[in-house]
């Protein structure tokens, strides 16, 4: 630690006005579920992690390098080094030019995001939030005026998502042997080396602030699971399965207005698969288009708190069934409830529950409770449940009914 602080204070001494930032997160988080499907799924993870970030700025020279380490004693397939943003930028207040891993937001709802979808994420977390991977990209963003700008990426690489392990009760007990790519007419790539690219345009019209995406790379959310065959693992059968990602085109619209004391958010996109899907009677899938709307309002409280309430409705467009049978949100609706005490702690509490509007009897529980205990430490907890059932074919949020869990977390600011 000694050393790379050395390092970076000789880059900073090229100049005075340098500015430079080094902070350090330690947590320990623990979670314990109320049941497991199968015996080798564990009930009870605990996990230390660590997020170091160092930020540096000399003119326009712009740098912030940012890792994720996470240690699970438990399940060890949990313990993993991620790079978040971790970057070098020329930023001159009109152009940057940035290279590195990147992480990038492009949501504005609070629980479904149909159209930020570039980043792949941690899959063995929080279902509505799930934390997100540093993309290997180089990317050109351009200012203009007050409220607008355009962004284009390239990425040369297909970072893996991390899928739920089947010693994790958050997933669907199967063992990931392989995940592969597929994305020309007729072969299996082989290599995560692939040219992927996205264009962003934001701007603000008439005080709406609305971004306009264009999306080319190999998806993250929508992997076809090909049987590979079976093992033993204490008493019991394990399935094998590779999961196979497809490339895909995405357009896609995000909007932020008020209306009276009501803050709408949409967001909406047209997925288009790589059409030689469809010589593929196994892969085969229809282009689908998912549409999600939130409406926000806060009342003000005499004690100086704060609610807001919160209602979030997605609907998908256009899925097939094959598809269908793995999305967790197709046509669901989202009530929630912020409190915030507003005190010199930042307590908070958070409410939600998802229901299947199709379906029925497919609901997800979300309560969630934070507060700072001094200026440096910080503790949250909470549950989730889930009430699934499935309906006919369609599984849901049924390949995750197991994950009903109680977790506490710490959290040390350096």
């Amino acid at each position: 630690m000694t050393l790379f602080k050395v390092f970076f204070a000789l880059i900073a001494s090229t100049n005075l006005f340098a500015y430079q930032d080094f902070s350090l997160d330690l947590g320990l988080d623990t979670r314990a579920f109320s049941k497991v499907d199968k015996n080798y799924q564990e009930d009870y993870n605990f996990t230390f992690n660590s997020l170091l970030s160092y930020k540096f700025k000399n003119d326009s020279l712009k740098i912030l390098l940012e890792s994720y380490v996470q240690a699970d004693p438990v399940d060890t397939d949990r313990t993993f080094l991620i790079p978040k943003d971790f970057w070098i930028a020329h930023d001159d207040g009109t152009n940057i030019f940035k290279a590195g891993f990147q992480i990038i937001n492009l949501s504005a709802t609070e629980a479904f995001h149909p159209v930020d979808v570039i980043n792949s994420r941690f899959l063995d977390s929080n279902l509505q939030k799930p934390s997100k991977i540093g993309e290997p990209m180089v990317s050109y963003k351009r200012l203009f005026g007050e409220s607008s700008s355009f962004k284009i990426m390239y990425m040369p690489y297909f970072v893996e998502p991390f899928l739920a392990t089947e010693n994790s009760a958050y997933g669907p007990g199967v063992d990931f042997d392989e995940i592969e790519v597929f994305d020309t007419p007729s072969t299996f790539e082989g290599t995560n080396q692939l040219h992927q690219g996205a264009l962003q345009f934001n701007t603000n019209v008439n005080g709406t602030d609305l971004s306009l995406t264009y999306i080319n790379h190999i998806d993250r959310d929508l992997p076809s699971f090909i049987p590979r065959g079976s093992k033993t693992v204490d008493g019991e059968t394990v399935a094998i399965v590779d999961a196979l990602y497809f490339r895909k085109q995405q357009i896609g619209l995000t909007t932020q207005s008020v209306i009276f004391d009501w803050l709408l958010k949409t967001e909406m996109a047209f997925v288009d698969w790589e059409q030689s899907l469809s010589t593929i009677s196994i892969l085969s899938r229809d282009d689908y288009a998912p549409v999600a709307i939130s409406l926000e309002t806060t009342q003000s409280l005499s004690s100086g708190s704060e609610i807001t309430y919160i209602i979030e409705n997605q609907y998908v467009f256009g899925l097939d069934d094959a598809v269908k049978t793995y999305i967790f949100f197709q046509n669901d609706l989202l009530l929630g409830l912020r409190y915030a005490f507003n005190d010199v702690s930042g307590k908070e509490i958070f409410l939600s529950v998802i229901n299947d509007l199709e379906y029925g009897k497919q609901f997800f529980f979300n309560l969630n409770y934070s507060q700072r205990i001094s200026n440096s430490w910080k503790f949250e907890t909470g549950l989730h449940f889930v009430d699934a059932l499935r309906s006919n074919n369609y599984i849901g949020l049924d390949f995750i009914d197991s994950s009903d869990h109680v977790y506490f977390n710490l959290k040390k600011y350096f």
